[in-house]
């Protein structure tokens, strides 16, 4: 009998974990799909420019098709911290939270968050934490050394957030920009989006991904999304190019990395491991067209499963 070959991974969730970690409120946070292309322009239009990377990912879509169960933790293995957090601001994210568009990279992060606050306690929140609030925009001071969370009301349901050395960084999303500084978005309800420098700096992406990250490095953006497929999922890479002759060089480099992982396999008379990123990463197919490169990869129902495991 074969043996299944394993590519180690720390479960990065596609920044799922970010925010609230940052926060030190140590509670995962999931995001959303907006209903219409134009409210998720809206809101990327409302980013900050500059070598962040972008993430976004559809809580309701988790409810939706029970996988929230897969990821949300049981009240008894939540950190203290956030159930009382909680307790006095009423805010729980498997169920008032349904969407954030988050932007990472450096020392700051910045998010816009859809769901339902009640702000009144929120606002008494920061005061019993020693901070303040002017004119709706509030600030206090986070777990980290040096580091303020700040935020505001967008809309009654959309809160604008900023994790950063400056306490009114959350400032930066008070306005649209245009143009806006991704363009179209992915239509798939999960996704993360890199520019070069961005990527350059993604030192925490898994290590079973770093093959495939060396040819798309110099490219002008790097997206990939993940969406239902039929009766699975797929998770979908968009490299958006300088040149066509740029394209073809690394649609060819991902294949040749794709066929040696899987030469790699059978020389050890394994087989990939749906679980783990060998299952994934060896079904890659690439292709080219004009200055664009994609790439779909099938992920198995079991990959997602252990990808929940891992963040208990």
């Amino acid at each position: 009998m074969s043996e299944r070959v394993s590519l180690r991974f720390r479960p990065w969730h596609l920044a799922w974990l970010l925010m609230l970690v940052a926060t030190g409120l140590a509670a995962s946070v999931y995001l959303w799909r907006i209903r219409s292309a134009s409210g998720m322009a809206q809101l990327v239009a409302r980013l900050p420019r500059g070598e962040l990377a972008v993430a976004h990912i559809d809580l309701r879509a988790l409810r939706s098709a029970g996988l929230l169960r897969l990821v949300a933790r049981p009240d008894g293995a939540q950190e203290p911290e956030y159930l009382e957090f909680v307790r006095q601001t009423g805010f729980d994210y498997a169920r008032d939270l349904d969407a954030v568009l988050v932007a990472f990279g450096g020392e700051e992060t910045f998010a816009l968050l859809v769901g339902r606050f009640a702000w009144g306690r929120l606002i008494a929140f920061v005061d019993s934490r020693g901070g303040d609030c002017y004119n709706g925009f509030c600030r206090l001071p986070s777990g980290r050394p040096n580091r303020w969370i700040s935020f505001f009301a967008v809309t009654p349901s959309i809160m604008g957030l900023a994790v950063s050395r400056d306490s009114w960084a959350a400032s930066a999303l008070l306005d649209e920009r245009d143009p806006a500084p991704l363009g179209n978005p992915p239509p798939q309800p999960l996704w993360l989006t890199f520019s070069g420098g961005a990527l350059k700096r993604a030192a925490w992406l898994p290590a079973g991904t770093r093959a495939f990250i060396s040819p798309v490095s110099d490219a002008e953006r790097v997206t990939v999304a993940l969406g239902a497929s039929g009766s699975g999922y797929e998770a979908v890479l968009e490299v958006r190019c300088r040149t066509p002759e740029e394209a073809v060089r690394i649609a060819r480099q991902l294949t040749e990395i794709t066929e040696t992982l899987n030469r790699m396999v059978r020389l050890e008379n394994k087989e990939p491991n749906p679980r783990d990123l060998s299952g994934v990463l060896t079904a890659g197919v690439f292709s080219s067209r004009d200055s664009r490169v994609e790439g779909r990869w099938p992920v198995p129902a079991e990959f997602l499963q252990a990808l929940a495991e891992g963040s208990e």
